[in-house]
């Protein structure tokens, strides 16, 4: 039996799909849908069962961070619109697929390597749907930032121009910083959180 052969039906095997539909362009995460702890017990098992040295491969080159935030992928987009610099290096760094192909060709060489960037990947192992969901959150969460920055202007505006009919009002004199300080403080927030993100998974991706 062939070589990719082998690979084919062992992926089928740990997978539960039937081999006759797997291909060489056939991907772990964009088909398969392997999530971050499934693959790498794949991994170690593909390493055992074809002689494979997989010591060097890092879950970094095929999944997002663990990061959460709502206005995350807002930032992402900002980063990759106003700096063409960071957004060729978040291009390389996006998450690549592992096809039936690379499998095989590690396996002949017996020796690890991270497949080329394919630039077609979303940021997650998700479906199309999921990202669009997750786009129009953090456009939203950003909606409401704007908003909470003009309503906190508005309020002080109003406070200090009625400001001796509200001395004994805290509550509506500090409504307006209040705001200002989520519109303004969050996206600060993010934004640092954001970079140092981006900063640690290219340096992990240059190193390994």
């Amino acid at each position: 039996m062939a070589l990719y052969d082998q690979v084919r039906a062992f992926v089928a095997e740990q997978s539960g799909r039937d081999a006759d539909l797997l291909a060489p362009e056939t991907g772990l995460l964009k088909d398969l849908r392997m999530d971050a702890a499934t693959l790498h017990a794949f991994i170690n098992n593909y390493g055992e069962q074809f002689s494979v040295d997989v010591s060097s491969f890092s879950r970094v080159h095929h999944y997002q961070s663990d990061l959460f935030d709502p206005l995350f992928p807002m930032i992402l987009m900002l980063f990759k619109l106003f700096s063409s610099r960071t957004a060729q290096k978040l291009s390389d760094a996006e998450p690549r697929d592992i096809t039936l192909s690379h499998l095989a060709t590690c396996a002949e060489r017996k020796i690890w390597a991270p497949p080329e960037p394919q630039h077609d990947m979303p940021w997650s192992a998700t479906t199309h749907t999921f990202d669009l969901i997750q786009a129009l959150i953090s456009l939203g969460v950003f909606m409401i930032v704007l908003f909470s920055v003009f309503v906190g202007v508005a309020l002080m505006g109003f406070a200090f121009a009625q400001w001796p009919q509200f001395v004994m009002d805290p509550v509506t004199v500090l409504a307006g910083p209040i705001f200002l300080i989520f519109g303004i403080g969050y996206p600060l927030w993010s934004y640092r959180k954001a970079r140092y993100w981006i900063r640690e998974r290219i340096a992990a991706l240059s190193s390994s």
